[in-house]
Order: C-alpha cells, then sequence, then structure tokens
C-alpha cells in the first residue's frame, strides 16, 4: 500500500469512527472498535499527525458541525490516534 493509499483508507473509514448523529468519536462501541482499527492502520503505515488531522477536520467540516464541536472533537481523536508520550 503506497502512502497515498494509506491516507485514502483513513479518509474513507474516519466517517465510522463518530456516531452518525452526535458526530461523538468513539462515542459508541461499534465507533471504538473501528477507531481501534483504524488506530492500528495508521501505526502500520506510519502517517504523519497532521494529514490526518486535516482529513478529521475536513470530514467533520463537511458535517456542518459547529466549531466548538469540531475542535473537542478533532482533539479526542488525535489523543487517541497519536497519544503523548
Amino acid at each position: 500500500m503506497t502512502k497515498q493509499e494509506a491516507y485514502d483508507h483513513v479518509k474513507a473509514r474516519i466517517v465510522v469512527c463518530f456516531g452518525i448523529e452526535d458526530r461523538v468519536f468513539g462515542g459508541h462501541s461499534k465507533d471504538k472498535d473501528r477507531a481501534k482499527e483504524l488506530k492500528k492502520h495508521i501505526a502500520q503505515n506510519g502517517l504523519e499527525p497532521r494529514r490526518v488531522r486535516t482529513i478529521i477536520e475536513q470530514y467533520l467540516y463537511e458535517q456542518d458541525v459547529q466549531s466548538a464541536h469540531l475542535s473537542a472533537q478533532v482533539k479526542k481523536a488525535m489523543d487517541y490516534f497519536f497519544p503523548s508520550k
């Protein structure tokens, strides 16, 4: 898998890590399971946090998520995918 294909996979799969109605990251058991799979994919492919953040922001923006909720959910997702050491 090329890097671009890996980022495309994140773009395609990020949607299933958020609730359909509430757009909360990992807020439901299925969302958590999918986020865990995506986290593994991100790590295995050495994807850059900056590009992953952009994908998440773009998805939430396209869903008309309010600014405060968007910021909170991007932080939650990034903290999960790229935990501080």
